[in-house]
């Protein structure tokens, strides 16, 4: 019965720190793709403004653990395509070829498909880096 509690609480802690990371991720990914004034463009259907009123929209969906964190699998996103278009895969993919290549989006499917997840050590080491990141990047804005 012990053992049960111990991985409870294990698995509690996880799902803590992927929230965290997440929430920080997100913010990270949108302030970096901000101008100066803080507006930053839809990834897939270029509409514009404030960051903080944009989602952290996704190619590959979160359940991917292996790019739930990727810089290229992550882009702003404006909640009219991330939530009710359902994050615009096809156009999504379409501007990711664009912009990275044509190879890209099916490099990012395949590593969603075989690569391993973060282990809690580096989503602690990388829940750090990215508030760092957006202490730096906050002075960008006027």
């Amino acid at each position: 019965m012990q053992r049960c509690a111990i991985r409870y609480w294990q698995k509690k802690e996880a799902m803590t720190l992927d929230e965290k990371l997440w929430k920080e991720f997100s913010k990270m990914v949108r302030m970096k793709h901000a101008n100066e004034y803080g507006w930053v463009k839809c990834f897939t259907c270029s509409a514009s403004g404030p960051w903080k009123e944009f989602d952290c929209g996704h190619f590959m969906p979160r359940a991917y653990l292996a790019t739930r964190y990727s810089i290229l699998n992550n882009k702003p996103q404006c909640v009219r395509c991330n939530r009710m278009e359902d994050g615009q895969f096809a156009r999504f993919s379409a501007n990711l070829a664009t912009k990275y290549g044509a190879k890209i989006p099916r490099l990012i499917i395949e590593i969603a498909r075989e690569g391993q997840q973060l282990t809690v050590e580096e989503k602690e080491w990388f829940l750090s880096y990215c508030k760092d990141q957006i202490k730096l990047l906050s002075a960008k804005f006027i």
